[in-house]
C-alpha cells in the first residue's frame, strides 16, 4: 500500500515554520517602512528649504523658514503671507530648543550665520539612526542633507552627505 499523505504533525509544523517567517518580515517591514519615511521626510523639509532660498534670490524678496515641532511654513518676510505649510509626522529638533526655529532668507537667498550660526534640523524617528538622511544643515551659502552621527542636534555632530 502506498501512503503519500502527509501526517497532523507535519501539517503543524511546517505551518509554525511559515508564521515565524511571516513575523519576522513584518517586523523588518515596519522597520525598512519607518526608514523611509524619517528619509523622506528629511529630503521634502530640505528641498522645501531649498525651495525657499531659490525664490528669495529670484524674487530677490526675503523669505522665513519657520519650523515647528509639527509643522513648517514658508512665510513672506515683508508681508508675512503664509506661502506654504507641511505637517511633520515624526516631529523635528534643532540647536537651543525653543517652540520654533526660523531659518530667513534674504534676498540674495543667503542664511544669516554670523548671527545665527549653522543650523541643524534633525528628524526624529524610532529608526532615525539606521536612516541614511535624518538631518539637513543650513549654512550661509548653501543647504545640506546629513545623517546625525551621536549626541545633540548640532551641525558638529552630523555627518554631511
Amino acid at each position: 500500500m502506498n501512503n503519500s499523505a502527509f501526517t497532523l504533525v507535519e501539517l503543524i509544523t511546517v505551518i509554525a515554520i511559515m508564521a515565524i517567517i511571516g513575523s519576522i518580515a513584518t517586523l523588518d517591514f515596519h522597520k525598512y517602512n519607518t526608514k523611509a519615511m524619517v528619509e523622506g521626510q528629511t529630503k521634502e523639509l530640505f528641498t522645501d528649504i531649498m525651495f525657499a532660498r531659490t525664490q528669495a534670490l529670484s524674487k530677490q524678496q526675503a523669505l522665513n523658514v519657520v519650523i515647528t515641532a509639527n509643522q513648517y511654513q514658508i512665510v513672506d518676510s515683508t508681508t508675512n503671507a503664509v506661502l506654504s505649510t507641511k505637517a511633520i509626522k515624526y516631529g523635528v529638533t534643532w540647536p537651543g530648543g525653543g517652540t520654533s526655529k526660523i531659518i530667513n532668507f534674504d534676498e540674495r537667498g543667503l542664511f544669516d550665520v554670523v548671527n545665527n550660526g549653522n543650523t541643524a534640523i534633525c528628524v526624529n524617528g524610532s529608526v532615525g539612526d539606521s536612516a541614511i538622511y535624518n538631518s539637513v544643515v543650513v549654512l550661509s551659502t548653501r543647504v545640506q542633507l546629513g545623517k546625525l552621527n551621536s549626541g545633540g542636534c548640532t551641525s558638529a555632530n552630523i555627518s554631511v552627505k
